[in-house]
């Protein structure tokens, strides 16, 4: 049993390592976006322009703040390696604070990033511009391996999906997962995200190197 985001799951089934079962429930979505974003004197109207641009990112772990956002430039054409310096803000806060203040000139955070600091950050709409938008890809989830069997896994979904509805259990998910809720999962659910894989051409087990 593993607990994965989406980009490492597809690389594993795509192995034939793993197998859905569960997936999280955050602020009451089983799902995520990315979004790149730039500041409105970049001169960058789409991932394309952002060759030799400043790119800021949350760190190169982040499916959201840098791996789903460089598919996505892959499939708009440019190559990250095209970018132009490339730096690790620590949150997805910070990468817009840089764009903001013109210490990046674009960058990529979650959907729904930008609305939390829109009233601290004055013109924050006139600065920064959405260059883009991935589709919705699920949330990390618990995925089995296919060896282990049937009766096992219900055993352990069961038990999860009990677990959580507890106030202890809740209060623990939340604190190791940040998870609200599981939800029952399927593999089609990560079709989205197989579709934006192909769009970038590059083979599945070259994304995580």
């Amino acid at each position: 049993m593993a607990v994965l985001s989406a980009v490492p799951y597809v690389v594993a089934a795509d192995r034939g390592s793993l197998e859905p079962a569960l997936v999280g429930v955050r602020n009451g979505s089983s799902s995520y976006a990315a979004q790149i974003i730039a500041h409105s004197d970049s001169g960058a109207e789409s991932p394309a322009d952002l060759a030799d641009l400043r790119f800021a990112r949350p760190d190169a772990q982040s499916d959201s703040g840098w791996i789903v956002p460089s598919l996505m430039m892959r499939a708009a054409g440019l190559d990250p390696a095209e970018l132009g310096a490339t730096t690790d803000r620590g949150t997805h806060a910070a990468v817009i604070e840089a764009i903001y203040d013109q210490e990046a000139d674009a960058g990529a955070v979650h959907l729904g990033g930008l609305e939390p600091l829109a009233a601290e950050l004055e013109d924050l709409e006139e600065r920064i511009v959405v260059l883009a938008e991935s589709p919705a890809i699920p949330n990390e989830g618990v995925h089995f391996a296919p060896q282990v069997s049937e009766e096992h896994r219900d055993q352990i979904v069961n038990a999860l999906l009990q677990l959580i509805e507890t106030p202890e259990g809740n209060e623990l998910i939340r604190r190791l997962y940040s998870w609200d809720a599981l939800e029952q999962n399927t593999d089609s659910a990560y079709d989205t995200l197989r579709a934006l894989i192909n769009d970038a051409e590059i083979p599945i087990n070259e994304i995580m190197e």
